[in-house]
């Protein structure tokens, strides 16, 4: 799957805030049944470890 901007470029990198990504994967998982909440925690674990670190706080 591609992403594209209106232009109809192809985006190739983008960076989201950790605080923005726990955000957006909390308000999917209350929709998902329990059983599969461990599938969603994986994948927010592999989008996190297949980042490239642009900032540390602290």
């Amino acid at each position: 799957m591609a992403y594209e901007t209106r232009e109809g470029q192809e985006i190739k990198v983008i960076s989201i805030e950790v605080s923005r990504l726990t955000e957006i994967f909390n308000d999917y998982s209350k929709d998902f049944p329990y059983e599969l909440l461990s599938v969603l925690n994986f994948l927010e674990y592999d989008i996190v470890r297949n980042s490239r670190v642009l900032e540390l706080e602290g």
